[in-house]
């Protein structure tokens, strides 16, 4: 699904979804399975929702959205002192767990893995890039 140059709303539903957002400042919600979501130009919202997702934002300030028990979601392009981290229903910074792993950031809770940040070194990552949902 595709997205025009307005702020455009998409769910992806139950499989493998492909969202982009294209231009505007875009919600994209991946729903359930394994999805791809772009967010494209704007500042976008991405939720990846149930399954192991891949996310990019692509220009723009731009929100991932980090949701516990519904699986662990791959961002790929977090742009630091630009892009957010939206915290879901009960997460907060001081209970996250925030580790290295080769050139990438892991972000946990608990036994709970909510998100790999490619490319991303785990001293950049602080506080004022999390933001309550």
């Amino acid at each position: 699904m595709i997205g025009g140059a307005d702020d455009d709303h998409m769910n992806g539903g139950a499989g493998r979804d492909f969202l982009r957002g294209d231009q505007g400042s875009d919600r994209l919600y991946g729903g359930i399975g394994n999805d791809q979501i772009q967010g494209g130009d704007g500042s976008d919202r991405l939720y990846g929702g149930r399954g192991n997702d891949r996310l990019v934002g692509g220009l723009g300030r731009d929100v991932f959205v980090l949701e516990k028990g519904i699986g662990s979601d791959v961002i790929r392009d977090f742009q630091v002192g630009q892009d957010s981290l939206g915290l879901g229903q009960g997460l907060s910074f001081n209970r996250l767990d925030i580790t290295q792993s080769g050139r990438n950031t892991i972000i946990s809770f608990g036994s709970d893995r909510l998100a790999t940040l490619v490319g991303i070194q785990v001293n950049q990552v602080t506080s004022n890039q999390f933001i309550a949902m």
